[in-house]
């Protein structure tokens, strides 16, 4: 019995590891052990958490206060990531109608009689509250958008399919006539390297838990972002600004030529905890990329509705894109659209373009059965729509509410926890430039706000997101982030960061090659520039991208600054996806399919760095042939002692793979990590010991033990 017990405590041990240091172990043949609790609360159910870590059923909601079952006090709830707008009264008000509908069609239903239609196939028809649904919808719009009176709207239940729609949409508006289906067709979609904009499985941004194909028309190169995670320490706002933009518009020379459409999300969600662009910057990625005939979708489906609290300049406020004067070609909605109460709806608007679908005989391409058929949906919707503009003052009494005690935490914290945020979206992000210690100040800070009774929305970055409805009241609203504080204060304390530890990152070391016969008065210079020409070296029988997998590897094996700087430069212009960058920067296996060429060149090239043979060629032999196994092994030697030569004459403590690394979230690192290689094989990353996973592991089944339901 304890040589079993030790078996199943090792296996779950090999899993965690896995999760957090890309060290892929065979899944156990565990057993699922079914609770005795009721169906919801068993193992049966596969929802957002890992199966049978559900939360509890909720029994009764309040504003915030939500009664758990089983829970003697009610939580808190400042999360929800703005899946509700209003509560009470105020939510009955915007309710009233649809249900008086659904009253009248049971009634109608009951006594077998001709009833008012509660949902329409789309191919049969449409309710009759979409009318009321556009009437109350166009007062919204830009007014530039209502004045050339060339706009439509698709509707969907969720998001992703809202995002989807209005991608398929402005690509067919702003490209009449082109074959999309060719081979050189502008259909790529580009996203944010830090955005999210719906699961990650198939939707643009995020991870690819399922590999880059599953992605679609998502780019597989990211463009930069104003995230704290690409910052360098002394930098500016105004340079940090400058260089951003300076990137983007290298990004787009760059993929320009494969690219339809520019995806920005003007006020991030979980990617980023809540930080709202810089209007002023967000503006000229606008610019830059209409200028060059790219269609642009601001996905608002969660900062739109008033939540992001900014002056509406004269209209109504419900879009940022109207607010901070974006002018793209589409802005997609969702969330609370419904009413927040069980009622789906989300959509895309296209704000220009409607008469060349028209003159097409075109319509969004994205459809299904239940899109935007829900009678009770378009009634909430329009009624919120309605009154949207009488809720100002309520957003603005949540920021008032909240701000002040965020910002005393910025400041009491030292800056270990980063918090912004506008209106009634906000967030905290712990700024340590570690991804493994920003986990485990995230799972002590799980424990805490448990035993205080408090939930915000966590975020897999490290740190959490407030999305409160707007009429919460505002000193219980108060009360419950000055907890909140409270636990984020004791988490910072407790994990005893330096400053140096912070975020923002170190500036890479900066790569610059000169001949050798320069004349110097350093007898190291002429070595030190004979090392990094040797870096720059094309390889025979080895591709670009090949050689930029190689490259990485060594450097990051080698923990050499200058020759990462070299091989990040390089696979970014032999299209080396971010995500593969990202892995790679951590010493984390890449999500390459586990039977592709660049899986064979990363698993030789680990095998020739850490055992300094290939114990296993079978399979590089047969993707790469015998001269490309050749030359292998040649540029691993020569990139090897390029990097060495560079340790030892540079002294830099520079370490620019960390920024990087930061393209990914922990959460997407894991979902990375559990695609990447056959499920038997060796260990295919440079991730040096598992110390810091082991603590980790130490401290979730530490909080577990208070507040299981949240792990």
């Amino acid at each position: 019995m304890m040589q079993r017990s030790w078996i199943a405590r090792r296996a779950c041990q090999l899993l965690l590891c896995a999760a957090v240091s890309g060290l892929r172990a065979p899944a156990p043949r565990l057993r699922i052990r079914m609770s005795a609790g009721p169906g919801y609360e068993t193992d049966r159910f596969a929802g957002r958490y890992a199966l049978g870590k559900n939360l509890p059923t909720v029994s009764s909601k309040n504003g915030m206060q939500f009664a758990w079952r089983g829970k003697e006090q009610p939580v808190r709830v400042l999360g929800g990531a703005s899946s509700e707008v209003l509560g009470g009264k105020n939510l009955a008000d915007v309710l009233r109608k649809g249900f008086e509908i659904e009253e009248r069609a049971f009634r109608a239903l009951e006594s077998g009689e001709p009833a008012e239609p509660l949902s329409v196939h789309t191919s049969a028809g449409v309710p009759q509250a979409l009318d009321d649904f556009l009437d109350a919808l166009a007062p919204h719009l830009p007014q530039w958008a209502q004045e050339s009176d060339d706009w439509c709207v698709n509707l969907q239940a969720e998001g992703s399919s809202a995002v989807h729609a209005a991608i398929d949409m402005v690509i067919q508006a702003t490209q009449p006539g082109a074959d999309l289906t060719a081979p050189t067709a502008r259909t790529r979609v580009a996203c944010g390297a830090s955005s999210y904009h719906g699961p990650a499985s198939t939707s643009p941004g995020g991870g690819i838990p399922l590999g880059a194909a599953a992605k679609g028309l998502t780019h597989p190169v990211r463009y930069p972002v104003p995230s704290p995670f690409l910052r360098y320490r002394e930098e500016s706002d105004e340079e940090f600004h400058e260089r951003l933009l300076a990137e983007f518009i290298e990004y787009l020379d760059t993929y320009e030529h494969e690219l339809g459409v520019v995806l920005f999300e003007p006020q991030w969600g979980s990617s980023v905890a809540s930080t709202p662009w810089p209007p002023q910057l967000l503006r000229a990625y606008v610019t830059e990329a209409k200028r060059r005939g790219l269609a642009v979708i601001c996905d608002e489906v969660m900062c739109g509705l008033g939540r992001h609290g900014q002056d509406a300049r004269g209209a109504t406020g419900c879009f940022l894109t109207e607010c901070w004067d974006l002018r793209p070609d589409a802005v997609t909605f969702g969330k609370s659209i419904g009413g927040g109460a069980g009622h789906l709806l989300s959509g895309a608007i296209l704000l220009t373009g409607a008469s060349q679908l028209a003159q097409s005989s075109r319509t969004a391409l994205q459809s299904h059965t239940y899109a935007g058929s829900s009678a009770r949906a378009l009634c909430n919707g329009a009624a919120l729509l309605n009154r949207l503009t009488s809720l100002r003052d309520n957003v603005r009494a949540v920021e008032k509410a909240v701000k002040p005690t965020l910002q005393k935490l910025r400041q009491d914290s030292g800056g270990r926890v980063l918090t912004q945020g506008q209106g009634a979206l906000w967030g905290g992000l712990f700024a340590h430039s570690d991804l493994a210690e920003r986990t485990a100040a995230n799972v002590a800070l799980k424990k805490k706000c448990a035993e205080r009774g408090v939930l915000p929305y966590f975020v897999p970055v490290g740190g959490f997101m407030l999305t409160p409805r707007y009429d919460d009241d505002p000193a219980l609203l108060t009360s419950a982030v000055e907890d909140l504080a409270r636990c984020c204060l004791e988490v910072v304390n407790e994990m005893s960061w330096s400053e140096d530890d912070l975020l923002p990152l170190s500036k890479p070391a900066e790569v610059t090659i000169t001949s050798t016969t320069t004349t110097t008065t350093s007898a190291a210079e002429p070595i030190v520039q004979e090392a990094l020409q040797e870096l720059e070296k094309p390889c025979e029988h080895l591709s670009d991208r090949d050689r930029a997998i190689v490259q990485l590897n060594t450097a990051y094996f080698h923990r050499c600054a200058q020759a990462w700087s070299v091989a990040a430069k390089h696979a970014r212009i032999a299209s080396l996806e971010d995500e593969a960058i990202a892995a790679l920067a951590r010493g984390a296996a890449p999500p390459f399919a586990p039977t592709s060429r660049d899986a064979a060149v990363h698993a030789s090239t680990v095998d020739l760095l850490r055992n300094r043979g290939l114990a296993r060629s079978e399979s590089a032999l047969a993707l790469l042939g015998a001269e490309g196994v050749a030359s292998l092994v040649q540029l691993v030697g020569r990139q090897a002692s390029s990097a060495l030569t560079l340790n030892v004459f540079d002294d830099s403590t520079d370490q620019p793979w960390e920024a990087d690394a930061a393209l990914l979230s922990d959460a997407e690192l894991s979902a990375l990590v559990a695609m990447a290689g056959a499920s038997d094989d060796a260990d295919v990353c440079l991730q040096h010991g598992c110390d810091m996973d082991e603590a980790i592991i130490a401290q979730q089944k530490e909080a577990a033990e208070v507040a299981p339901e949240l792990y």
